[in-house]
């Protein structure tokens, strides 16, 4: 399983570079790879989540959408590649280990395309695709994690990253008015925790 999510992070990961986005952190079981500048950082943090890959927008016209879909495209796609390997090799461990990697793979990818839950991939994506201002505030969002992850207050954060033109009914503009009370209960208390 270790593997498949190793697949599906790095697939966000790849995707997310040529689209125009920089790494925050890569997570897989309590293994940390920080962006830190300069270098890199290494720690350990809880288990959950088992795998995770945050990032942030480093071009202006980035749009989340390719990123999102990187995750569960490579677990389909390796996946078909386990399945190829497995047919091709000979010895009953190995074709059982690639057939059970196949499984796993092509599981989790269509899974989390279609069937996950209100924060998997597939309903982000399909939320960007209903409303264009979903991928400018799933943008918001990142920001606001890079900017907590380094350490810098609410208080501290550009308003606009807690608005956008039109506000929808959806689980990413529903996540970003969170952070936006926050920012409010933050802001009325002169910068101090509450």
């Amino acid at each position: 399983m270790i593997i498949t999510v190793l697949i599906h992070e790095t697939g966000h990961l790849i995707f997310g570079l040529l689209t125009g986005y920089r790494p925050i952190s890569f997570k897989i079981l309590w293994i940390v790879v920080e962006d830190k500048e300069p270098g890199i950082g290494l720690r350990i943090k809880a288990i959950r989540p088992v795998g995770q890959c945050l990032m942030y927008p480093k071009k202006a016209d980035a749009f989340p959408d390719k990123m999102i879909l990187g995750g569960p495209l490579c677990n389909l796609i390796f996946g078909m590649m386990f399945l190829i390997i497995g047919m091709t090799v000979s010895g009953m461990v190995l074709k059982i280990i690639m057939l059970y990697l196949t499984s796993l793979g092509i599981a989790i990818g269509i899974y989390n395309l279609f069937f996950g839950s209100a924060y998997s991939d597939g309903k982000a994506l399909s939320e960007i695709k209903r409303n264009k201002e979903a991928g400018v505030a799933y943008n918001n969002l990142l920001m606001i994690y890079r900017y907590l992850y380094i350490g810098r207050s609410y208080a501290d954060m550009p308003e606009s990253l807690f608005t956008v033109e039109q506000e929808y009914a959806g689980t990413i503009f529903t996540e970003l008015k969170e952070h936006r009370e926050m920012k409010e209960k933050y802001n009325g208390c002169n910068g101090k925790t509450v």
